[in-house]
């Protein structure tokens, strides 16, 4: 006949289940950069210490999307920095090719860090969104504040179709026509320049700054981080 199970082996059975459970929710723990709630500077301090330098490289490989092809062997394990949107895959919209990648990105790379997609946020965000007059014509209006709305749709928008990085706004000065794409540029006057680049920033981006990780893209669900140009 069995064996009694009395009142101490159960206590004994319980401890031992409780710290075979304890170890594997520890064993379980995501590592501090894949932690949500965690600190932002923290998080990447964890990061970047775990890349080795071909992970390193490869989030500072940005190609052309259109012409990159869906082709996840050079990027196996190192995961890629950044792309301009994927031509869609035969039979699939842009957004199912883009999560398709995506899902590649955070699950089949060694430390699972995602895609950065990245489009021109001059006056637009992807195809099928909101087509607000071009730069040049927004500084003519003199009014910052419509600036910031425009970027602002723009900013919600991109998130909408996956764009979480824009390469706008343009601070250049557009003193000569030979400078070549003058219409990006907000005018020639350093004042109207900085006055719409700041308010354009704001729409995109909030009010915060790299400088106050608390508050850079405090709402990330309808900003993106934004790259001022072309300084070369």
């Amino acid at each position: 006949p069995p064996l009694p199970f009395t009142g101490a082996m159960r206590g004994t059975a319980a401890a031992v289940l409780l710290a075979a459970g304890m170890g594997a929710a520890a064993a379980a723990a995501p590592p501090l950069y894949k932690t949500p709630g965690a600190p932002v500077d923290a998080r990447v301090a964890d990061l970047v210490k775990r890349m080795n330098m071909g992970e390193k490289v490869n989030q500072l490989v940005l190609p052309f999307g259109a012409k990159f092809p869906h082709d996840y062997t050079s990027f196996n394990s190192t995961g890629l920095g950044g792309t301009y949107p994927l031509a869609p895959l035969p039979g699939q919209t842009w957004w199912e090719t883009r999560n398709e990648w995506q899902r590649h990105a955070v699950e089949g790379t060694r430390l699972g860090i995602p895609t950065s997609f990245i489009e021109e946020t001059l006056h637009s965000s992807y195809e099928g969104g909101t087509n607000f007059p071009m730069p040049c014509l927004q500084g003519s209006t003199w009014n910052a504040e419509l600036v910031q709305q425009a970027a602002s749709v723009i900013a919600r928008e991109s998130r909408a179709s996956g764009i979480d990085r824009g390469f706008s706004p343009v601070l250049h000065f557009c003193t000569d026509p030979r400078f070549g794409r003058c219409e990006e540029s907000f005018g020639e006057d350093p004042h109207v320049i900085a006055t719409m680049g700041v308010a354009a920033v704001t729409g995109l981006a909030g009010k915060g700054g790299p400088g106050a990780a608390s508050t850079y893209l405090s709402d990330p669900g309808v900003q993106i981080a934004t790259e001022a140009k072309h300084y070369a």
